[in-house]
């Protein structure tokens, strides 16, 4: 946490709440404005990629010219099995016990594994003690989530078919009015949903097989694939890769659904072994990239429901070979080879192991932690589930508070949570997001949106961040919050202030911070008598604005 707290102390001169900052803010606020928010990258779609594939004449897998393909993790070569994998099953780590105690571990769970602390989340955690909690949530359909589910049904989106869908985005103010619905379905799960972990790894998987939404034809079909990464989000890995595969959102997206035996389109072959299975130094080569292509030739997008098919017409009938593994001539089950293949890979097991150690402790994980979760995976056959086990129940994640950094969705979701805003109207909160650069499923490139702090620290996005916190605690139309609601108003301005630190953050604020927002508080009156109710009233928006801008709010 001390390197995230210079950097952003770094930027904010140690002057948070001085009034030079306010020229500043209106600045990048205006800035912000003016700004043409489609990034001005170059668009890799539909152009052919000539990214560096590392030649490894050595395959990890120690595949041999004409070797059987290691088993699928769900019975035979090809089962596409959505059901996600029973969590409770499987291998248990080496290392069970960390060093933490509970209330570190309730902390993390609150911050680390959920989108903040709604009321009375930190002291059901510490009173269920961690283990539990954690078991709870990666058996997400034993929870009950039916106020969610209430609130989710009365968005049309989510009960349409994927034809139904397209057919109403013919014009752009439709295709707005689904972009709104698919933002609010997101954020109300990430408010709501008593089934934090699910939506945190749901979060997690829809970056790693990034769509963008911006792309044609992608928007209508995202609501299915989004489904699709929630259902499998803690299953096993090889059902997940499948269902993105088969996903009529990620065929669009990586052009497969035009990548024909005549002229086959490489681009979805080249990420799936370099972003979605084995990494860039995953033991594969160009001809590797080729071959897989050519298995996934016919795998396309039916035109009339807008769902996945196979179109035997245009498939590539000759034999393969993918990472020294022969591939005969047999129609769709080719790339459900290929996928068995890559999901069974050991370097996949070390590249997803690397990514997850990466989200959930901090954004440099040891080499040992790495080692250990890649067996994990490995030993439970993908199994999510017991891999998230495996990382939170380590001495490395337990010893991880304050490691990573908030990303901007992240953040405002934990802003909402921690003041029980009432979401009336989600989308008003677009144009914040759309600032700081997170608006959901709007990365251009196939990486996902970054999750490393350096991505992140920058004197605009900060400045975005405080200008959110305080719109927020002086009122967003569509957005309630009950301010008063979080404190006993007959304490003083110190009181006030330790009160907010375990209502906000869990955790005293440093001693800096917490001066700060006392001082602030007190409105220069006395810091150890009652704050008369007028001045309470006038200040109390812009303390919590300030203590939401906090260093220690900003990291988890």
């Amino acid at each position: 946490m001390e390197a995230i707290r210079n950097a952003i102390d770094n930027l904010k001169e140690k002057h948070i709440f001085k009034e030079k900052y306010e020229s500043a803010k209106k600045e990048a606020l205006e800035r912000e404005m003016r700004r043409d928010h489609k990034r001005k990258s170059k668009h890799f779609h539909n152009v052919k990629s000539e990214k560096y594939c590392p030649r490894d004449p050595k395959l990890e897998s120690g595949g041999t010219t004409g070797s059987t393909p290691p088993p699928t993790t769900n019975g035979a070569p090809g089962n596409n099995n959505t059901t996600p994998a029973q969590p409770g099953t499987g291998s248990t780590p080496a290392n069970p016990t960390s060093p933490a105690s509970e209330m570190d571990l309730a902390l993390l769970a609150v911050t680390r594994l959920s989108y903040g602390p709604a009321t009375g989340d930190l002291n059901n955690v510490t009173k269920m003690q961690f283990s539990t909690w954690l078991t709870q949530q990666l058996n997400p359909s034993q929870i009950d989530d039916s106020t969610l589910d209430q609130r989710l049904a009365t968005i049309p989106a989510l009960s349409q078919t994927n034809a139904q869908l397209r057919d109403s985005t013919t014009i752009s103010a439709q295709k707005r009015s689904l972009s709104d619905e698919l933002l609010s379905a997101t954020l109300l799960r990430k408010v709501m949903s008593k089934r934090q972990l699910l939506e945190i790894m749901t979060e997690f998987w829809s970056d790693h097989f990034n769509v963008d939404i911006n792309k044609e034809g992608v928007l209508p079909l995202k609501f299915a694939d989004d489904k699709g990464i929630r259902t499998n989000a803690l299953g096993r890995f090889r059902n997940l890769l499948g269902h993105s595969a088969h996903s009529p959102a990620m065929l669009y997206y990586l052009d497969n659904r035009v990548n024909r035996g005549k002229s086959p389109n490489e681009n979805y072959a080249r990420e799936v072994m370099e972003l979605h299975t084995l990494g860039v130094k995953g033991g594969y080569t160009e001809t590797d990239v080729k071959e897989v292509a050519r298995c996934f030739t016919g795998w396309t997008v039916n035109q009339t429901t807008g769902e996945f098919m196979f179109d035997a017409t245009i498939h590539d009938n000759g034999t393969k070979n993918v990472l020294g593994y022969a591939i005969p001539s047999n129609g769709q089950q080719e790339g459900e080879m290929v996928l068995d293949i890559l999901a069974n890979h050991p370097s996949t097991a070390q590249f997803i192991a690397k990514k997850l150690c990466q989200k959930l402790v901090s954004d440099n994980p040891s080499s040992s932690l790495i080692a250990e979760i890649s067996a994990v995976f490995m030993a439970n056959q993908g199994n999510i589930a017991q891999t998230i086990r495996a990382i939170t129940m380590s001495a490395d994640f337990g010893a991880s508070q304050g490691k990573k950094l908030r990303r901007p969705f992240d953040y405002m979701a934990a802003a909402l949570r921690v003041l029980g805003a009432s979401l009336d109207t989600p989308t008003a909160i677009g144009k914040y997001l759309d600032r700081l650069d997170q608006f959901p499923f709007s990365w251009q490139p196939p990486t996902g949106y970054p999750d490393s702090a350096a991505s992140w620290l920058n004197a605009s996005g900060l400045l975005n961040r405080w200008n959110f916190a305080q719109a927020l605690t002086k009122g967003i139309t569509g957005i309630s919050v009950n301010l008063s609601g979080l404190i006993d108003s007959t304490l003083t301005a110190e009181g006030i202030t330790s009160q907010l630190e375990q209502r906000l953050l869990g955790k005293p604020l440093s001693s800096t911070s917490h001066n700060t927002i006392v001082t602030l508080l007190a409105g220069g009156q006395s810091t150890t008598q009652p704050i008369p109710a007028a001045t309470l009233t006038r200040l109390l928006p812009a303390t919590i604005g300030a203590m939401l801008s906090s260093p220690e709010f900003q990291v988890k």
